[in-house]
């Protein structure tokens, strides 16, 4: 399946314009709810993915994005789940990111920001969401006999992100621990979501920004994994949307566009854009399927626990927990369709 140009760039644009009218009455993206709605990493996250679209109406989004963010938190260098919540690594990457689409990389809170992000890098290179771990322990009133060695431990879908924000030093020991996380099926796993995908996208572009003669065989393995994991449609399906999920298919199109052109993986990538575009909803946005796990933060492997759905509150672990108002969604499918089109979007002027 194939569709015109002017499809894609229609699709773009209504998902652009929808998330630009889901802002709250304050200005935030709000999504998910565990410890309530998160609305710092939410905003960093969907302020970063409009970044990649040029338009003069996003452009004014984000910058109001990171004026909000910079206000908040003037006491912490970091960023987190919501202003309650202990600041963490996820979190304050994604602000960076939204910086860095704003213009603002250089300015004073960054760099201080930078700083507190390095404090995280582990002896691996890896990023861990949590480096300081009595606040968020204090914070979920964790028993004094549980570690929190899974969530302070090095994380792959943290650690990729952050690759594009540090300075060198610090990247270059991430790609050297991304390289050794490499799963013999060509993917990687996240340790905070339920879709493979997500990891394996975000570590092969932060690969493409540094990469080794031996990168290439890696990325072509991760293009093989994602080319299995389209269906004939052209979507990804999983558990909890087996019609197919818009967030897991958005990040496999962004695995093999960053990946070496062939007539395999050219077929694959149009194949699931048009299931993209078909699946969008009326009004712009695409059907909730970001789905965000909570393991027991003493558990450094989450392949070993058995996952409830919807759990909330913030002792919740072992959940998963889908992004009701399809807003975490809808940035990532508009990423990923930016990214296809080269950023030669129709889009919204006001």
């Amino acid at each position: 399946m194939s569709m015109s140009t002017f499809g894609v760039h229609r699709a773009l644009a209504s998902g652009v314009s929808w998330l630009l009218r889901s802002r709250n009455e304050h200005g935030w993206w709000q999504d998910f709810d565990i410890a309530g709605p998160s609305d710092e990493w939410v905003t960093g996250f969907v302020g970063a993915a409009l970044s990649e679209v040029p338009s003069a109406a996003v452009d004014t989004a984000v910058a109001g994005a990171w004026r909000r963010l910079a206000r908040r938190r003037w006491w912490s260098a970091g960023w987190g789940y919501n202003v309650f919540v202990p600041s963490d690594a996820d979190s304050t990457v994604w602000a960076l990111r939204l910086a860095q689409g704003a213009g603002v990389g250089r300015s004073l809170r960054v760099r201080r920001t930078l700083a507190f992000l390095a404090r995280h890098q582990g002896p691996s290179g890896g990023i861990a969401t949590f480096a300081e771990r009595s606040a968020i322990s204090k914070f979920i009133a964790v028993p004094s006999h549980i570690r929190l060695t899974g969530w302070s431990a090095e994380h792959v879908c943290v650690s990729a992100v952050a690759a594009a924000v540090l300075p060198d030093f610090y990247r270059q020991r991430i790609l050297g621990f991304l390289r050794t996380r490499q799963r013999l099926d060509g993917s990687w796993t996240p340790y905070w979501w339920s879709d493979d995908e997500y990891a394996t996208a975000v570590v092969v572009e932060a690969l493409r920004m540094a990469p080794q003669s031996s990168d290439e065989v890696r990325i072509d393995a991760a293009a093989a994994w994602a080319l299995g994991r389209l269906g004939q449609d052209g979507s990804v399906r999983t558990t909890l949307a087996p019609e197919g999920s818009p967030f897991a298919t958005a990040f496999a199109l962004r695995v093999l566009l960053a990946a070496e052109p062939s007539p395999q993986i050219t077929a694959a990538v149009g194949s699931a854009i048009y299931w993209l575009s078909q699946s969008q909803r009326s009004d712009g946005r695409w059907p909730s399927s970001a789905r965000m796990r909570v393991p027991p933060p003493n558990v450094i492997d989450p392949s070993t626990v058995a996952w409830g759905i919807g759990g909330t509150g913030a002792g919740s672990v072992g959940n998963v927990v889908v992004d009701q108002n399809g807003i975490f969604t809808t940035a990532a499918v508009v990423v990923a369709l930016a990214k296809a089109c080269g950023s030669a979007a129709l889009l919204p002027s006001a």
